[in-house]
């Protein structure tokens, strides 16, 4: 496994290697502070996903594309026996656990570790925008509130973050309208499940600057 430590602006300054001499050409390359983008597949696994490896001028970027995300919230129960993400502290709610399937339309999501900081993107028609979830600023970074990571590793970052993604708790802070679109479902009276079904929702704010050249190339590799 490599660890590469990065400094707060997100560059590497070291790496420890495990792995046989074969992979010097892959070190060189991580240390070649070069202007053009250098992407190496598959590097880490970690948070249950696998993610590639981006480097540009010593900035780090991990990315991997999301098929199934949880959303931790409190939900409302409607009339016709669905539920809403609950934005209403004053309606009854239950805190419960949905397990969304992004693969179920032809939208590609993807999660990008960059400068200790989680980011989430949707491609859709030749576009990337924000996620039509809470919580996400509209550059596509997660609100960490409290949980800011003093941890150095890029392996370890992806860890944290990815845990704090699935498990935390999604409150009403950066609402959009495509959230309350998407953050629907009903109740499986058999299972007890929460399981999505959202409407039709659109995605409006487009994602730009330095880490939308990491989406566009891992867009590529898919199609």
């Amino acid at each position: 496994m490599k660890e590469i430590v990065l400094t707060d602006e997100g560059a590497f300054v070291r790496i420890i290697e495990t792995r046989p001499i074969a992979d010097e050409m892959l070190l060189k390359n991580y240390f070649e502070a070069e202007e053009k983008l250098v992407f190496t597949p598959k590097v880490l696994d970690a948070g249950n996903h696998l993610w590639d490896l981006y480097t540009k001028n010593g900035a780090v970027f991990a990315c991997t594309q999301l098929k199934r995300i949880v959303v931790n919230a409190k939900w409302e129960m409607t009339e016709d026996g669905g539920v809403l993400f609950s934005r209403n502290a004053s309606n009854p709610s239950v805190q419960a656990a949905m397990e969304l399937d992004l693969s179920a339309n032809s939208d590609i999501w993807f999660a990008c570790i960059w400068d200790k900081a989680l980011y989430v993107a949707v491609y859709r028609e030749g576009q990337i925008y924000r996620p039509p979830l809470p919580n996400f600023f509209d550059t596509g970074k997660m609100c960490m509130g409290e949980n800011h990571s003093s941890l150095t590793s890029l392996h370890a970052c992806v860890g944290h973050f990815m845990d704090i993604f699935n498990n935390a708790s999604y409150n009403t802070d950066l609402w959009t309208s495509p959230c309350r679109d998407f953050l629907k479902g009903k109740l499986n009276p058999e299972t007890g499940v929460l399981e999505h079904t959202p409407d039709a929702y659109t995605l409006t704010e487009v994602v730009g600057g330095r880490i939308a050249e990491i989406y566009e190339h891992a867009i590529k590799r898919i199609h």
